[in-house]
């Protein structure tokens, strides 16, 4: 009797046969399982935050105030073990829901608590690239800060310095919208970027935390439908 291309006696346990087909196809079958997940490389998700900062900081010469975005930036990688992703920058884009937006990218990790009832930054250092090995999540407060947009010469539609938002023109902008909707952008070397948005409710108290203090670290609700 053939079964399979393999000459087996009438005599032979039939029964041994059959363990040994099911085991070469679970090796099969683990094999390809393998090479599933080798292929797979990295795979990182960015969590929503639960909150983020408005800030009102003077940064430039002018002595300006500008409206500065801060919030905690946490990833995952599921991906195949020794795969490692490197988050290589990280930008936050606020839509005020009226066709204005302004866009802001990682300047440094830092953490703000209340000292002496004043906002005050307790730990601060440079943004850098982040490594996050397989299997393991990983955590940091981001302040993000304007930058100048790249325009092309004698484009005259485009603004070099709109993501400069003002404080008082933040304020201005809050005047007329119901929310605030932020998305953040994880960009992942050599793969794709990794997304997370929420929004922000704009109310009486919103306004007066603003107005009065020069910042305002409300809650920020998951945004499903990005």
């Amino acid at each position: 009797m053939n079964i399979f291309g393999i000459q087996v006696d009438k005599k032979t346990d039939v029964l041994a046969l059959s363990a040994f087909l099911l085991s070469v196809a679970g090796i099969i079958s683990q094999l390809l399982i393998l090479s599933v997940v080798t292929l797979r490389g990295t795979a990182v998700s960015l969590f929503n935050p639960d909150q983020v900062l408005f800030k009102a900081d003077a940064f430039e010469k002018d002595g300006e105030r500008y409206l500065r975005i801060g919030a905690r930036m946490a990833y995952t990688n599921s991906g195949a073990t020794g795969y490692t992703a490197v988050i290589k920058r990280e930008t936050v884009t606020m839509d005020f829901g009226s066709g204005f937006a302004v866009r802001q990218q990682w300047q440094s990790f830092e953490t703000f608590d209340i000292v002496d009832q004043k906002l005050t930054s307790i730990e601060r250092k440079p943004a850098n690239p982040m490594p996050i090995e397989a299997g393991s999540a990983e955590s940091h407060d981001t302040y993000f800060v304007p930058f100048r947009e790249w325009c092309d010469q004698g484009a005259k539609e485009c603004d070099e310095w709109r993501n400069y938002l003002s404080w008082s023109g933040f304020l201005d902008k809050t005047k007329n919208t119901e929310q605030l909707v932020l998305k953040f952008a994880g960009e992942v070397y050599g793969d794709e970027p990794v997304h997370a948005s929420c929004t922000v409710r704009v109310d009486r108290n919103f306004t007066e935390r603003v107005t009065k203090n020069g910042w305002y670290a409300p809650s920020c609700r998951e945004k499903r439908d990005q």
